[in-house]
């Protein structure tokens, strides 16, 4: 009977657990913004530069601190998510940027897709600063460096094929 209960309860606090979406995305900040010094004030890029995820990952600094436009597959693991390409290794540590309702939607809308197709995988399509080289602050990884797109505005969010989930 113990161990009955104990079961049933393990069985409803994971399930609670994997239904709940994350609270909010990854802290992680480009490597040239250090808390301690000012952000450099140089005018950024504005042109917004559409790319294949694979070239983005493979040539990465030429994109370093532009506005880029990706199709890309969020994943949402146990502690993180993370962008990644269909058709090449490579993956993008995702953040928002944007003001908190703006990055409440965004999210928002992927959460949407993820709790209708009961996949921890979504096709996106989104524009973000991309920056080669970022310190990636996460409090449940080693301290390293990452791909990071700060995700400033969704185009879309569709369900992963069944197809799409058993390439990986």
């Amino acid at each position: 009977m113990i161990a009955a209960c104990t079961f049933i309860i393990g069985v409803l606090a994971a399930t609670v657990w994997l239904i709940q979406p994350a609270s909010k995305p990854p802290v992680t900040q480009p490597a040239s913004i250090s808390p301690d010094k000012p952000a450099p004030q140089a005018t950024p890029d504005a042109t917004i530069y559409t790319v294949k995820f694979c070239d983005l990952v493979q040539g990465s600094n030429r994109y370093d601190n532009k506005l880029v436009r990706i199709q890309a597959i969020y994943e949402q693991g146990v502690d993180t998510s993370a962008l990644t390409g269909p058709s090449c290794d490579g993956w993008i540590r995702d953040t928002c940027s944007a003001s908190g309702e703006t990055c409440g939607k965004i999210y928002d809308r992927i959460w949407a897709v993820i709790n209708s197709s009961k996949s921890y995988r979504v096709k996106v399509e989104v524009i973000g600063r991309y920056h080669a080289s970022a310190k990636d602050v996460g409090i449940t990884q080693p301290p390293g460096f990452v791909h990071l797109l700060e995700i400033t505005e969704l185009k879309n969010a569709k369900p992963v094929t069944l197809k799409e989930r058993t390439r990986r």
